[in-house]
């Protein structure tokens, strides 16, 4: 059987589960309330951004298996931080090659 809340988790969740929205939504307003509030960003925030999605995406989709219980081992169980790294190698390999290859191809047209 799962784990019982304690009161303070149960308060907690309940309050993110109201507030987050309310919190996003207001955070959204007060960004595109003006046109200059709308043109500011600070670009290591954007980079930060991209990339933790992409680590996201590639933690779920590459190294979870489909029920997210099991991980992915390239090598053995054992070693996941060497299968990281190995799968990590391959994808930059991968995603260079491919870019290369687009490049290639707008080029040609």
């Amino acid at each position: 059987s799962a784990p019982s809340m304690s009161a303070l988790e149960s308060s907690l969740d309940l309050k993110t589960k109201y507030l987050a929205p309310l919190v996003i939504a207001t955070l959204f307003y007060l960004r595109t309330c003006t046109r200059r509030l709308c043109l500011c960003h600070f670009p290591l925030f954007q980079l930060i951004g991209a990339c933790s999605l992409e680590a996201f995406v590639l933690h779920h989709h590459i190294f979870l298996s489909s029920n997210g219980n099991a991980i992915f081992a390239l090598i053995s169980p054992g070693w996941s931080k060497l299968n990281f790294v190995i799968t990590i190698f391959f994808l930059g390999i991968f995603s260079f090659i491919f870019f290369c290859a687009n490049n290639n191809l707008l080029s040609a047209l």
